[in-house]
């Protein structure tokens, strides 16, 4: 939202007109129709349901572009982020979707994704503790709890 405000992108616009280095696979549905507002509201289209894998402290993370071509999703099962449904017809999870935003953030920006969270949003708020980075790489940080209040592994 803060990209719109500042008249960097715009909200109803498709977000074909922001990705270079990536783009949609083709669908049977119109990508020019995929626009950030959809994005933002689960509404583009995409039925991925996608939450994540967890990558361990040893594994390297893949890069943007290799996530969004193949995304490893913490379910297992194998995910495609294509647009499977008519974009703005309905409402369905899409994890994949901010998983794009987040790769606009950086195409628009020309700044990692981390990067630009930290100078836009939490350096100027004094949020000195508050990151995108693999947690374990904080120090003092608080970690991670399973459902026992056991300390669970931290994942990336």
């Amino acid at each position: 939202m803060k990209l719109i405000q500042d008249r960097s992108i715009g909200l109803g616009e498709p977000v074909l007109n922001y990705l270079t280095g990536w783009q949609l696979p083709p669908s049977e549905f119109a990508n020019s129709e995929v626009t950030i507002r959809r994005l933002l509201s689960h509404t583009a289209g995409f039925i991925d349901g996608l939450g994540f894998g967890d990558y361990t402290s040893d594994e390297e993370l893949p890069t943007l572009e290799e996530s969004l071509a193949s995304p490893r999703a913490s379910s297992g099962r194998e995910v495609k982020l294509v647009v499977e449904r008519q974009p703005g017809s309905e409402f369905i999870y899409s994890g994949g979707s901010y998983h794009i935003l987040e790769f606009l953030i950086e195409e628009v920006t020309k700044m990692p994704f981390e990067e630009y969270m930290k100078d836009t949003f939490f350096d100027p708020v004094y949020m000195s503790r508050s990151t995108y980075s693999y947690i374990a790489s904080i120090e003092n940080n608080a970690g991670s709890y399973d459902r026992d209040g056991q300390a669970a592994p931290m994942y990336k």
